[in-house]
């Protein structure tokens, strides 16, 4: 419902904030009846529509929006997850079936919209070949928080990833990674802490592959956490490791919490992260095995001056692109784009 929409005084500008979930099931159709700027974290979006369908009065929601962008062979297969007890009982196959055809149904959720921003100049050529013609497309500044730094300890390292905890994470090569590079320092203390939600059953397929790799005990699966202890676990750790292998054209909230930090940070050179500049982060090939990650913790953890030039660099970055300078970029395209009806 858009009741509390509704109940607003009409405004002279919109700005619609889209993502790939179900906070964001009603944005498409606010867009479409009132237009304005949507400022889009993804450029992928089947996840949404997935969630679509499965609230959408039409059965078939999914398929026939598959249809008209990639045509009948796509949109047959959907169909068939929704003739046998529809979407919400096959959400992650149809979700997962997408994301290998490659599909983005982006522009079926920004139809109306006068303007388009993304985060990175590898998200808006992504888009552009999503959207009509008509909507103008630009990059808006990625806000990056204010944050304190972290606090090195020389007698523990400590490695963290942050974020939702799944196989595009690539934690099973994070794990194998931090593996080898410990089995070559045995007597330095170690640990490798994932801070974020993961669901049990893959939690015990990344605990056994630890346990076969001699460090089961050194692995911690932090979960969920508040606020503060989030803050503890960045202030505390010595690196970060961000990895993915495949992108949706969305930038990193997790990533630049740790270079807000000054928290040393390897990242996969794809995406919006490949436009991260090199003295700020350490980049790996989506595709590397656990024999280079192993050489890059090692540098980013036993290489004291290459450390402190990533810490100097990551916040020097991340000062530069505050969200001071994100309401800036943003504020200056709404000026540009009043909703229907308003004369601006």
């Amino acid at each position: 419902s858009n009741r509390w929409y509704r109940q607003m005084s009409p405004p002279d500008r919109v700005l619609h904030c889209l993502g790939n979930s179900d906070f964001h099931l009603h944005v498409p159709d606010l867009v479409r009846e009132y237009g304005g700027v949507v400022l889009a974290h993804d450029v992928r979006m089947n996840a949404l529509h997935c969630f679509r369908g499965c609230v959408s009065n039409n059965p078939h929601y999914l398929s026939d929006l598959v249809r008209c962008r990639h045509g009948d062979g796509l949109a047959n297969e959907i169909r068939r997850f929704e003739d046998d007890g529809g979407i919400k009982r096959h959400f992650h196959a149809a979700r997962a079936r997408l994301d290998e055809a490659n599909a983005y149904l982006l522009g079926a959720a920004v139809n109306g919209a006068g303007a388009l921003l993304v985060h990175s100049e590898f998200a808006r050529r992504l888009a552009s070949f999503e959207v009509d013609e008509a909507t103008e497309i630009g990059i808006a500044s990625f806000g990056y928080p204010e944050r304190a730094g972290h606090t090195n300890r020389s007698s523990k390292y400590t490695v963290a990833s942050f974020g939702f905890v799944a196989p595009e994470k690539q934690p099973d090569l994070l794990i194998d990674g931090f593996a080898l590079w410990a089995s070559r320092s045995p007597t330095i203390k170690s640990q490798l802490r994932f801070v974020g939600y993961v669901d049990d059953g893959f939690r015990a397929e990344l605990q056994a592959r630890a346990g076969r790799r001699g460090i089961r005990s050194e692995v911690v699966f932090v979960g969920r956490t508040s606020e503060q202890q989030y803050a503890e676990e960045l202030a505390t750790a010595d690196l970060a490791v961000q990895l993915r292998l495949r992108v949706n054209g969305e930038a990193s909230a997790a990533i630049a919490d740790c270079l807000s930090s000054g928290l040393p940070t390897i990242v996969s050179d794809a995406g919006a992260q490949a436009e991260l500049p090199g003295e700020a982060v350490l980049k790996v090939p989506p595709s590397c095995d656990a024999v280079h990650l192993a050489n890059q913790i090692s540098l980013a953890l036993e290489a004291p001056k290459e450390a402190r030039a990533l810490t100097l660099a990551a916040k020097h970055f991340a000062e530069n692109h505050s969200f001071e300078r994100a309401v800036e970029s943003l504020t200056e395209v709404l000026l540009k784009h009043p909703i229907r009806g308003s004369d601006g």
